[in-house]
């Protein structure tokens, strides 16, 4: 039988089609294989093409004003749909169940303000990450990234001291580093460091000569200052020298003594030459002088 708008020259094999054995496929009386155009039967439209063995090759589906054969193809389409399922069934719940689990330790993980991965203290950064500040100077330091309000804090109050929620940082009185650390809405941290530098101390000599074994010479801090000691050390600036007695050093909390040894280098030996390093031990302000013990020309 010919006919229908859209069968061209092919031949309608089955006229007799009903719900059902929607793609099966017949031979033509010339044993060609044929394909079906379902057009106006049923208000149904498809077709299926088939070999010539009757086996089927392509279907198409273009849709139904029938709804009997609209329910008829979701029908056999969830159908078949359930058969592959059934045999990835327990793959696909493996799955689900995995992502299922990563979806809420991900949720959970944001809502306590970190990354899935682990805390988010990498979310906010100070600037800058390292200052120096002379004392008494002032610095503000500031976020990048991170969720505000900001809370600022100082590891040393004594150091420096910074407004809570300015980040103004002020030095104190005392050389030294101190950490400063900021804390955001969510309880993301970071640090950072702030050096406080020293003044120099003040001597009321410049330099020190003495030329008399087990002389004794007072250096007395004028200027910046704790009054609450010092620390002094020396060293030889001739580091090839074959004299290796050292004069002595005592301190209070505002001068050093310095004693010369008890015999002085010969000659050969020559003038030795020292550095002397004295250090507030209040304000760890530091300063040096230098010292000469002049040979006995032997």
């Amino acid at each position: 039988i010919y006919g229908g708008p859209d069968s061209g020259s092919w031949r309608f094999c089955d006229i007799n089609y009903y719900i059902g054995n929607f793609g099966s496929c017949y031979l033509d009386n010339r044993g060609f294989g044929c394909r079906y155009y379902h057009t106006n039967f049923w208000n149904y439209y498809g077709y299926s093409i088939c070999d010539c063995y009757g086996r089927q090759r392509q279907r198409k589906h273009f849709g139904s004003n029938n709804i009997i054969l609209n329910l008829a193809y979701m029908f056999n389409l969830f159908k078949s749909s359930k058969e592959r399922f059934k045999n990835k069934g327990r793959e696909g719940f493996l799955i689900l169940l995995l992502i299922v689990g990563a979806f809420v330790a991900c949720q959970g993980a944001q809502e306590d303000g970190n990354t899935p991965f682990g805390p988010s203290n990498s979310n906010v950064r100070i600037i800058p990450s390292a200052v120096n500040v002379v004392q008494a100077g002032n610095v503000t330091f500031t976020t990048l990234a991170g969720t505000t309000p900001f809370t600022w804090s100082s590891a040393n109050l004594a150091i420096g001291t910074i407004v809570v929620d300015t980040g103004v940082f002020t030095a104190g009185a005392i050389a030294g580093n101190v950490t400063i650390t900021v804390v955001d809405a969510v309880g993301d941290t970071a640090t950072a460091t702030a050096t406080v530098l020293p003044l120099a101390l003040g001597f009321d000599v410049i330099a020190v000569t003495q030329v008399a074994a087990a002389a004794a010479d007072t250096v007395t801090i004028n200027a910046n200052g704790s009054v609450t000691g010092l620390t002094a050390t020396i060293a030889n600036d001739n580091t090839g020298t074959t004299f290796t007695t050292l004069p002595t050093l005592v301190t209070t909390t505002i001068t050093v003594v310095i004693t010369a040894p008890a015999a002085l280098p010969n000659g050969t030996q020559g003038d030795q030459a020292y550095t002397v390093t004295v250090t507030d031990n209040g304000n760890n302000n530091t300063a040096t002088f230098s010292y000469t013990l002049q040979n006995d020309g032997t």
